[in-house]
């Protein structure tokens, strides 16, 4: 096997893992990134705060079109799987049930999401954005 570092720039993780470790082998590196928790920056959490700028319809609009891409890759990854167990050990699989188990509860999260905002009037919204309570049951705050 050769130098981790071959593989360049096209590997992000194994840059920053060379930043901070300076050098190391393949085992040494997957152990590193078995053990240490990345510090990662998806994009979909930074754009929930964008829930309190746009109109509720958008807000709903956008995320039930998430649900439907979430729904649709959750349903790939759950043919691949089964495809894939038929005949590979599940040592080969574990990145794809990762994957699975990712997206279910970012699915579950959304569709609590959308649930609440069918429950939640523009009105609702608007007070929740500046910090007043909702009457009336609404959940989107705690």
């Amino acid at each position: 096997m050769g130098d981790v570092k071959s593989y360049g720039s096209d590997c992000f993780f194994v840059d920053q893992w060379y930043a901070r470790h300076k050098s190391g082998t393949p085992d040494v590196q997957g152990r590193t990134m078995l053990s240490e928790r990345a510090r990662e920056f998806p994009e979909f959490p930074a754009a929930l705060a964008f829930m309190l700028v746009l109109p509720p319809d958008e807000v709903r609009a956008a995320l039930e079109e998430r649900l439907s891409f979430l729904r649709a890759r959750l349903s790939e990854l759950e043919a691949d799987l089964t495809e894939g167990g038929r005949f590979l050990p599940r040592v080969f699989l574990v990145e794809s049930e990762y994957q699975r188990a990712v997206l279910g509860a970012e699915l579950d999260h959304v569709r609590g999401l959308v649930d609440d905002l069918l429950r939640t009037t523009a009105y609702d919204v608007l007070r929740i954005s500046r910090g007043r309570p909702v009457e009336g049951g609404g959940r989107l705050v705690r």
